[in-house]
């Protein structure tokens, strides 16, 4: 394939169409971007184009603007107000890549978002500038009744290295709740792969990251409809952030049925400015969530440190939690949210749990296995309580 070079004249020119901005380069700050260009089958060629959001601009229609597979979105660099993006469509191996071209603040102040996503597919939205050189510049989102959404329906998500503080409830949310709209109840749409990475989250007044709907077996409330069902998520991974002074939980997981994985976050300091009883938990695994929760670190809150709604194929693993008001780990089952044998729960670290050590409440379960974990000083005997009738295999475990 010849050698195709793009030399660095060009700069955005304001009021040109996207198409006239292809293959230039974006200044910002000392930054420079080329849209590159793919060889496909030897001879036709696809851009790859670059779109600026400007300052200014309070609603981006990626349709409208001529944004495709593979394309680059900047969002103006500066300080700016509320951003709604909708329409992105990215395919599995071509996502849009939404960033900031320069250091950028979005301020969703009393708004109900910083910054939205609504209907959009096969996008990675990362506070990178630029990904060789983290330190090149930053990018904050604060404020907003939920500083980060995405809603509508959304699928191919990835958030990564985003900084979120002063959120009026959650940090980050990503959900469609159910409507009378038949579209959105489940069954008619499942949400798949999502991936929450790298970020930091601070001083919410409600969770820090809330993914999936909470009501996966009593229904959500709709308006004039009563309950609905509300989708479920499929594809689920949720690694490596940290959420520090949250109100509620630090992070919860709702409706994932199917390949979740919870890996390697740091919740600290949860549960500071609850709302409600039951609100003060370090991880909550929501209703309708399987899958795997491994690696985190949980420390520093008043309720529980993880508790445990889900569909009983759980596998909790490795988790170090220390420094709890409630109880390590907290499991107990709801009508309608089981569909698995049990809860795998191993080589857990429990600290200085304010009650028992791990708890479980879960009679339907029938083959639930609690090995090889390590609690110390629990606040309450015995350290590990099965309730209601709920039976364990229960094996090799450090009492200290």
């Amino acid at each position: 394939m010849q050698a195709i070079a793009l030399m660095s004249g060009m700069r955005w020119r304001h009021g040109m169409s996207p198409n006239q901005n292809c293959r230039s380069f974006i200044a910002a700050g000392r930054i420079a971007l080329v849209a590159g260009l793919v060889a496909v089958g030897g001879s036709a060629l696809l851009s790859a184009k670059t779109h600026l959001i400007e300052a200014a601009t309070r609603r981006y229609d990626a349709v409208a603007a001529g944004v495709e597979p593979g394309d680059t979105v900047l969002i103006a660099a500066g300080v700016r107000g509320p951003l709604r993006i909708a329409g992105l469509r990215g395919d599995p191996r071509n996502t849009v890549v939404v960033r900031p071209a320069g250091a950028l603040v979005i301020n969703g102040g009393k708004d109900h978002y910083a910054i939205a996503f609504a209907d959009c597919t096969d996008f990675h939205f990362t506070g990178l500038v630029d990904s060789a050189n983290p330190s090149a510049g930053r990018l904050r989102i604060e404020s907003g009744q939920n500083s980060v959404v995405v809603t509508g329906f959304s699928s191919g998500i990835e958030l990564s290295h985003l900084e979120v503080a002063d959120s009026g409830f959650a940090g980050i949310m990503i959900k469609q709740d159910p409507t009378d709209d038949p579209r959105t109840w489940r069954g008619a749409y499942v949400m798949r792969r999502v991936t929450v990475r790298d970020c930091v989250i601070t001083h919410t007044q409600g969770e820090g990251l809330y993914l999936g709907n909470s009501f996966y077996a009593t229904g959500h409330p709709a308006g004039a409809a009563g309950k609905r069902w509300a989708h479920v998520i499929e594809g689920v991974r949720v690694f490596r952030n940290h959420t520090y002074d949250t109100g509620c939980e630090g992070l919860q997981v709702g409706s994932a049925t199917k390949d979740c994985e919870i890996v390697g976050n740091i919740i600290e300091k949860f549960g500071q400015r609850p709302f409600g009883p039951w609100q003060d938990n370090g991880l909550q695994i929501g209703e309708g969530t399987g899958g795997l929760v491994q690696d985190n670190v949980i420390r520093d809150g008043p309720g529980n440190g993880i508790v445990l709604l889900g569909l009983g194929d759980n596998r909790i693993l490795g988790n170090l939690i220390e420094r709890v008001g409630g109880r390590g780990i907290n499991g107990y089952s709801r009508v309608g949210a089981i569909s698995g044998d049990g809860y795998h729960i191993e080589g857990n670290v429990i600290r200085t749990p304010g009650g028992h050590g791990i708890a479980l409440g879960a009679p339907e379960l029938k083959a639930i296995v609690i090995c090889g974990n390590r609690i110390i000083h629990p606040g309450q005997t015995p350290a590990i309580a099965l309730l209601d009738g709920t039976k364990a295999d229960v094996r090799d475990n450090r009492i200290e």
